[in-house]
């Protein structure tokens, strides 16, 4: 695998409000929220006195990484490390901004360079991406590029958090009051495995897809009305509000989504805001229907008793096991399946 998370901050929160991202990252505060996007729709913002607050990003073990992202300050009042990679609690490679604009790069508190006042200029959306080639104690390339242009390249780095060569984490991180209050939007996370996804991929956007339409099999239950779709889309999730259930292996829901209109796709993150309610084990795939494969992917367990999101990424369209194309993507169906 080679793209590990994706993220457009758009399903939620509503303008203005406190993100509430049901397990798919963990926020801590109240002052985290939705906020004008960067290209459009959404983007997650620290607001007020942003001391403790932070959000938190699980990993798999990566001992390399890529990492793209919306980037914006509303005020270059503090300086401050505010977006890193982390082993547990352990602050490892990240990037911040001193009060004269200048991009930093830091290990924990370690500065490795420091570069020019006005690199940032507050108010002003930036594409940020950083690169680390290993996590290790000598040995490291670590790449920053602003707006795809190469801020630095530092070579033969100290890149470890500790004494684990790996990070599991990512964290944005708020620090005082009304100092420190970024903006983010349109992030993506890589390892450096595989054949695609692998490195730098420039200026990028993340855009939502929501089902529109019921489509092929539709065998849940919803908690109203006969139409299926429009019991799962709602921003935020609204719990027990809307719904479809059911528990009955090999039941299966399917919907049309929004017409994407993308020149180049990346990946596709199929999302499901669920939990369980019966006892037992369940378990659920993410389906992908696209020409004439049915794709189910791993099956996933249910989380219990409160609401979580289960996330499948597919980085290419399993009907032709190449990258998705926009009428590939236009004419896919995505659903979930009791397995």
């Amino acid at each position: 695998m080679s793209l590990i998370f994706m993220e457009g901050f758009e399903a939620h929160a509503t303008n203005g409000n406190v993100i509430a991202p049901n397990g798919k990252f963990t926020v801590v505060g109240s002052n985290v929220l939705a906020t004008a996007g960067r290209l459009g729709g959404l983007a997650g913002c620290f607001s007020g006195s942003a001391t403790g607050q932070l959000i938190y990003f699980p990993l798999p073990r990566l001992t390399s990484f890529v990492l793209g992202m919306g980037f914006r300050m509303d005020s270059l009042s503090a300086s401050a490390r505010g977006f890193a990679f982390y082993e547990n609690s352990n602050e490892g490679i990240g990037f911040g901004v001193n009060s004269n604009g200048a991009l930093t790069i830091n290990r924990g508190s370690t500065n490795l360079y420091t570069g020019s006042a006005g690199d940032i200029v507050a108010g002003t959306w930036y594409y940020i991406e950083l690169s680390c080639s290993t996590i290790a104690a000598t040995g490291a390339t670590i790449v920053l590029r602003k707006d795809t242009s190469v801020q630095t390249t530092l070579t033969n780095q100290n890149s470890r958090p500790s004494t684990n060569l790996w990070v599991d984490n990512f964290r944005i991180n708020g620090q005082g009051t009304n100092t420190y209050l970024p903006s983010f939007d349109d992030m993506y996370i890589l390892d450096t495995t595989g054949s695609v996804n692998n490195a730098f991929l420039g200026k990028r956007k993340v855009i939502l897809l929501q089902p529109v339409s019921d489509s092929g099999s539709q065998q849940w239950t919803t908690n109203s009305g006969s139409d299926h779709y429009n019991r799962v889309t709602d921003i935020p999730a609204d719990g027990d509000t809307t719904y479809i259930e059911d528990g009955t292996s090999g039941h299966t829901d399917l919907f049309e989504v929004t017409d994407p209109e993308l020149l180049t796709i990346d990946g596709v993150a199929v999302n499901a805001v669920c939990k369980q309610t019966d006892a037992g084990v369940l378990q659920l795939n993410l389906q992908c229907v696209s020409g004439g494969t049915t794709s189910n992917g791993s099956a996933l367990p249910a989380p219990s008793a409160s609401y979580l999101t289960k996330t499948r990424l597919l980085e290419q369209d399993p009907n032709t096991s190449a990258a998705w194309d926009n009428l590939n993507l236009m004419h896919a169906k995505f659903g979930i399946k009791v397995s």
